[in-house]
């Protein structure tokens, strides 16, 4: 089975955003990563997205819902990864008016995301220390 997560840079998690058909596999391994407690930092590459379906749309509300409380506890930060400038201008917009505990950005790209993530992880090394 393909895995759309790659846990390989623990904590940084980096997941490829499925098409429509493979969305509840996504959402599987993502409560697998969340179930283990340990705080981590997301970078998901949706870039090859084009749009949503509703009931995807409803599908990504329903499991931002049901993790939210985890999430706030264990993620560091999750950078989103969109193609363009206008999609990454739309994107930042929602991101302001949704309410979250964690940093919540968009990034250019891979090596964009995977900078953002390790400065979260700085930031968090720096507060166990103090």
């Amino acid at each position: 089975m393909w895995r759309h997560l790659d846990e390989s840079r623990w904590p940084i998690v980096v997941g490829t955003f499925p098409g429509f058909a493979d969305v509840d596999d996504y959402f599987r391994e993502l409560r697998e990563c969340i179930a283990r407690g340990q705080r981590y930092a997301m970078v998901t590459d949706s870039s090859s997205q084009l749009s949503a379906h509703a009931l995807e749309r409803k599908k990504i509300a329903d499991f931002v819902r049901e993790t939210a409380e985890a999430s706030d506890l264990l993620c560091m930060g999750s950078a989103v990864i969109v193609s363009g400038a206008v999609a990454r201008g739309v994107l930042t917009a929602i991101f302001w008016v949704t309410p979250h505990n964690f940093p919540l950005v968009v990034a250019r790209d891979l090596p964009h995301g995977l900078e953002i993530a390790r400065g979260w992880l700085e930031k968090e090394k720096g507060r166990r220390r103090s």
